[in-house]
């Protein structure tokens, strides 16, 4: 948690749900379209956003007011990786 209290990452338990989650939509749904963008799974609410970037994600997010923490991958990848990410 951050000095205000404010959560910065998700556990490993939430983790594990949304991993769950993901695997679940993927059963249900045809992502082949979808093949290289963003999901960010929500574990409390499992809802899924699926956008071409992470960026469009975001974007998406914040027009609904939703800033709840997300579990991140690449359809269709086993890892997440953002080009050119800052540390």
């Amino acid at each position: 948690m951050s000095e205000q209290g404010t959560k910065l990452s998700l556990s490993p338990v939430e983790i594990a749900r949304a991993e769950q989650i993901w695997a679940e939509y993927q059963a249900a749904h045809d992502l082949s379209p979808y093949r290289g963008w963003t999901a960010g799974i929500d574990p409390q609410t499992k809802r899924v956003w699926l956008a071409a970037s992470l960026a469009e994600l975001s974007q998406q997010r914040k027009s609904t007011g939703d800033m709840a923490l997300l579990h991140f991958v690449r359809v269709g990848a086993s890892t997440y990786f953002v080009k050119g990410a800052k540390r």
